[in-house]
């Protein structure tokens, strides 16, 4: 792979600034994943600077809407609703977010379809951060993650219910695209927000040609090694080229495949490695682009319910 095979976009050569976040949406359930999702999210905001967080719950249309509250709550119109629920959201956010951190606050509560009306607030308010929480019950597991991660302009991260609030390893697939230049340098930049030290993996998967196609004396082993040794030379290019000035401070791991599903040998690697948070790159940056996203990312989603993964537009 040479140097041409890749595309350098504008300001890529620029030095990568420290990541901060302008505006950030949280949902909340009001279910037991908002512990988790707060926890980290406070543990985000010691890290990195963060303006603004609007935290939100939708909820959902019901004939009788007092009917999923206690009989002893007497609700006199959509008002008083509103006000508890509320409540609730700021009680939440005040227990598990450090008081002292400067971060304008507000709380939104809408009633919908709850993948649209976060889709809607991201946009009016132009998120550059969506965080939401992923259950592990397998009857919907990564279903509005993926819808989500598909359709909304700014990054997503996808909170898992078991998640712990730590990064002390950062997993980047990488497959030299320039869906990987963006997830590669946003990794970076939230490394360099990050107290403690923390090592940056960039992972390739490929699999092997069937070399009987090929005219080569060259044995299995030899034939492996040389296209290994390929795929380190065309990551020596890639980091010079997007990140030349951390590039020393990055390892690289190649993981052979043999059989269909890339996204497995992601999950299998990150598990067996305990990365504790993969950036993983996402289509979004035209039109016809926001409506779609590589399957890889879409099949991690679906298997990943252990790793906060962060979805990077």
């Amino acid at each position: 792979m040479k140097n041409s095979d890749f595309i350098l976009e504008p300001n890529d050569q620029k030095v990568l600034e420290p990541l901060e976040i302008n505006q950030a949406l949280v949902a909340l359930e009001l279910g037991e994943t908002d512990e988790t999702i707060l926890n980290y999210f406070n543990f985000l905001s010691k890290n990195v600077k963060i303006r603004a967080a609007y935290f939100m719950h939708v909820l959902p249309f019901f004939e009788d809407q007092t009917s999923v509250f206690s009989d002893d709550l007497h609700i006199s119109g959509d008002f008083k609703l509103n006000e508890k629920i509320i409540n609730d959201l700021e009680k939440k956010v005040k227990k598990s977010i450090d008081k002292e951190k400067e971060i304008y606050i507000e709380y939104e509560l809408k009633e919908g379809n709850p993948l649209e009306e976060l889709l809607s607030s991201a946009e009016d308010m132009k998120a550059d951060l969506v965080v939401i929480g992923q259950s592990d019950e397998k009857k919907d597991h990564g279903i509005l993650a993926k819808n989500l991660a598909r359709k909304t302009k700014g990054n997503a991260m996808i909170i898992p219910s078991k998640a712990k609030p730590e990064i002390r390893s950062i997993l980047v697939p990488i497959d030299f695209s320039n869906n990987s230049i963006r997830s590669l340098q946003t990794a970076i930049r939230l490394k360099k927000q990050l107290e403690e030290p923390v090592e940056l993996v960039c992972l390739n998967i490929y699999s092997l040609p069937n070399i009987s196609y090929y005219k080569t004396d060259r044995p299995f082993k030899q034939f492996k090694e040389m296209m290994e040794s390929n795929i380190r030379d065309a990551f020596d290019v890639f980091l010079s080229t997007y990140a030349p000035d951390e590039k020393n401070g990055i390892s690289i791991a190649l993981y052979e495949k043999n059989m269909p599903g890339t996204a497995r040998y992601i999950m299998e690697y990150a598990k067996a490695n305990k990365n504790d948070l993969v950036v993983i790159g996402a289509k979004g940056h035209t039109k016809v682009e926001l409506l779609l996203m590589g399957s890889v990312t879409e099949s991690f989603l679906h298997l990943n319910n252990a790793i906060p993964t962060l979805i990077v537009k």
